[in-house]
């Protein structure tokens, strides 16, 4: 994924992402010129012949396919769902998590239609949308990419709503500070753990000065500080989740997750604390949810 930094392009060190540049020689093949190695792993003709045997190369792809088999037959489990999940010594299985929304529990990620419309969802995805456009330091155009992300979402009458909330996460301290450092956008995550895979996209990755910030934008109806933390409570999970996947996929610390509610067009932001004991739950409850059938 691009980096979004006046530094320059590239992905966090680690993933393996830069732009333009060769990715490594997968595990398993023997050491050689680096010219001798294309995109795919295998010996370029260019250059020489490559210092692989048919047998090397016919191992390192068997390898290859067991490892791919075994993480596609893995369950994938939504950061989203995790709350879900039973806890250690309780009964049941994972259920489909909703958020709540303004006109009731419906998923933020069913896409819209004519014929059935949740306001509360699609201004969220109206308000995301938003968020992984405009330049987040200057919000410039802020106003017309509102109303054409709310027309999209089948809600024009709420353009005004959606530019509300945009600009409220553009205020935000974890924004304002995560703008000037390395970020990333949209940016999807996944990471075994245990005998399921996690993944999600973070709406916001920031490099920080201490490790990576991982920042979400929340736009459902909150009225009282009580409400605020009862919705931390509901997405502590989902944050350790997202946590996981960093630590995972990249290697990276973590400094802090932090939750941004925009309801109101106020911005309210909360760190999520405990972030290691929620990592554990995390754990617990993969293991001992029935999610495996």
């Amino acid at each position: 994924f691009p980096e979004e930094s006046p530094e320059g392009s590239g992905a966090p060190e680690g993933s393996g992402a830069q732009e333009g540049a060769y990715p490594e020689r997968p595990e398993g093949l023997p050491s050689g010129p680096e010219s001798q190695y294309d995109h795919d792993g295998r010996g370029a003709p260019a250059g020489g012949s490559p210092e692989i045997s048919p047998r090397d190369r016919d191992e390192w792809v068997a390898r290859r396919s067991m490892l791919l088999a075994a993480m596609s037959a893995a369950p994938r489990i939504p950061a989203t769902a995790l709350s879900a999940l039973t806890r250690p010594g309780e009964r049941g299985s994972m259920v489909s998590e909703r958020e709540p929304t303004l006109s009731g529990p419906v998923s933020a990620d069913e896409p819209p239609s004519w014929d059935r419309v949740d306001i509360g969802a699609s201004i969220g995805r109206a308000v995301h949308a938003v968020l992984q456009s405009i330049d987040l330091a200057t919000g410039d155009g802020l106003d017309a990419v509102a109303a054409a992300s709310a027309a999209s979402e089948l809600v024009p009458d709420h353009a005004e709503v959606v530019a509300q909330m945009a600009r409220a996460a553009l205020g935000s301290g974890v924004v304002q500070g995560g703008c000037k450092r390395r970020h990333w956008r949209e940016v999807y995550v996944a990471t075994p753990v245990g005998s399921s895979v996690i993944e999600g996209f973070i709406d916001l990755l920031v490099d920080g000065p201490d490790g990576m910030e991982v920042v979400d934008f929340k736009t459902e109806r909150l009225i009282s500080d009580a409400d605020v933390d009862q919705a931390v409570a509901h997405h502590s999970l989902q944050m350790a989740g997202y946590a996981l996947c960093v630590k995972g996929a990249l290697g990276a610390r973590v400094a802090r997750c932090v939750l941004v509610f925009l309801a109101g067009g106020v911005a309210r932001e909360r760190v999520v604390s405990n972030l290691e004991m929620l990592e554990s739950e995390v754990r617990s409850r993969l293991d001992a949810a029935n999610v495996f059938h």
